[in-house]
């Protein structure tokens, strides 16, 4: 399933923001969605668009799949200035929660990519996570045990779960 259809899915906030950033992409996994899948969702939102956004909604649903530089252009015309943190927070939750079902059990290699996952996003200061030796005083060996990963998930869950029922209270 595509990225966009799981944020649909699972009925969380699609604005023109969590488009942008979809569109340019997150951590490793690059761009979230395609060019044309931005011209389609443009399109499907022509009949909703506020006569002040008609006209760059047009200009993205009419954009050329081949132009980047005209694809960005419209996108960061509708998402407004500073999309990031806003457009971020459901492609956070998304992307936690596969990150969270990819982990293996192993505290070292888990606690290393979940926090390799928050520096992707800038380390919000909303994020669950705590880095060793950061703002705290845990030696890697009471950082790296089963007893912190165990604490440590518990945190992201009750967050992921908190941040769902946020994002879909303030649905666009």
């Amino acid at each position: 399933m595509r990225y966009l259809d799981k944020l649909k899915a699972g009925g969380l906030p699609i604005d023109w923001a969590a488009l942008l950033v979809g569109w340019e992409g997150v951590d490793e996994r690059g761009k979230l969605i395609s060019s044309g899948e931005a011209t389609i969702y443009a399109a499907e939102q022509l009949d909703r668009a506020p006569p002040e956004d008609y006209s760059k909604t047009l200009d993205l649903a009419a954009a050329d799949l081949d132009d980047e530089d005209e694809i960005r252009r419209a996108l960061r015309a509708l998402a407004g200035s500073d999309p990031e943190p806003r457009g971020a927070r459901p492609w956070r939750l998304l992307l936690l929660k596969e990150t969270l079902q990819e982990l293996s059990g192993d505290p070292i290699h888990d606690l290393i990519r979940l926090t390799d996952f928050w520096s992707s996003f800038g380390y919000p200061n909303d994020m669950p996570h705590v880095v060793q030796g950061a703002g705290n005083r845990m030696s890697p060996g009471e950082y790296y045990t089963e007893a912190n990963l165990k604490d440590i998930l518990r945190r992201h869950l009750e967050w992921a779960e908190k941040e769902e029922q946020a994002l879909r209270q303030s649905r666009p």
